[in-house]
């Protein structure tokens, strides 16, 4: 917890002398722009824990509630902790939307590596083999770096 404190929210407290906050506490206290990344952030300690029980989960889902969250993907990440992958796929593809906040390669993207990118759509399950992902992760590097540089 005291890397999270740290590192994920900026705060130079030590995690040992922090009182918990129920989950009405923890929403009067985020502000309604954060309160995604928060659930987030829950179903991340959660994995991270490894933990199946009950109470847990029955705790994540009182804060992600209290946020203003009924999410399906709570369900998503409980199906990947306990499930397995063909489950999550199953129910990724019914509660999956568009993201607003994807990445997209933009105008001035490398033709070539963009080509390559899109080509990962539809490139079958298991296809691509380490070579390919390094290569194209160098590329993706490298023209990261050329902007860099042109800014």
């Amino acid at each position: 917890m005291q890397s999270i404190l740290h590192g994920y929210l900026g705060a130079d407290v030590d995690a040992a002398t922090l009182d918990g906050l129920s989950a009405a506490e923890l929403a009067a206290a985020v502000d309604e722009p954060d309160r995604a990344r928060v659930v987030d952030l829950l179903v991340v300690v959660e994995f991270c824990r490894h933990s199946d029980t009950d109470a847990q989960a029955d705790r994540v889902e009182a804060y992600a509630a209290a946020l203003g969250f009924d999410n399906p993907f709570l369900s998503v990440a409980r199906d990947a902790l306990i499930a397995g992958t063909e489950q999550v796929m199953a129910d990724w593809s019914r509660f999956r939307e568009p993201s607003s906040r994807e990445p997209s390669l933009g105008d001035d993207a490398d033709p070539a590596l963009a080509a390559r990118l899109r080509g990962l759509a539809t490139d079958p399950a298991g296809s691509s083999d380490a070579r390919s992902s390094t290569s194209t992760t160098a590329s993706v590097s490298r023209s990261r770096e050329r902007k860099a540089g042109a800014t």
